[in-house]
């Protein structure tokens, strides 16, 4: 884990497995996804089909994808940043929660409220 001077935010997004995704299993068997204790520690970005990107600004994102659905619109999976500055100028497009088990986010609505979100989903 990054340390604290140096903000990581990781994020899962939590979900419910459907039967939609029965697809992705051989057995044509439906199972839950889990993320272990040692993974939401951080082993989970050690796994092969994690997705690392490098930004423009040089910072670095880690994406590991636990449970899709077969139609896209759901996923679930664990997500590490660097400290990083976003804007969004047209519609998000999805739903999305956001469990952070370190760093934060403040998200500045365009009316300018602002919300501060840090570890065990504490807002202030």
């Amino acid at each position: 884990m990054k340390s604290k001077l140096e903000t990581a935010v990781v994020l899962t997004m939590i979900g419910v497995f459907a039967a939609a995704i029965a697809a992705q299993h051989e057995n044509g068997a439906v199972h839950p996804a889990k993320i272990s204790k040692s993974d939401a520690a951080g082993r989970i970005f050690d796994r092969e089909d994690m997705l690392e990107t490098i930004h423009d600004d040089g910072h670095i994102t880690l994406d590991v994808t636990t449970l899709s659905g077969s139609d896209g619109k759901f996923a679930s999976g664990m997500y590490r940043s660097g400290k990083t500055r976003s804007e969004i100028n047209e519609p998000y497009g999805v739903d999305e929660f956001m469990f952070f088990l370190e760093g934060g986010v403040t998200l500045t609505s365009s009316d300018g409220f602002v919300t501060e979100i840090s570890p065990r989903n504490e807002m202030r």
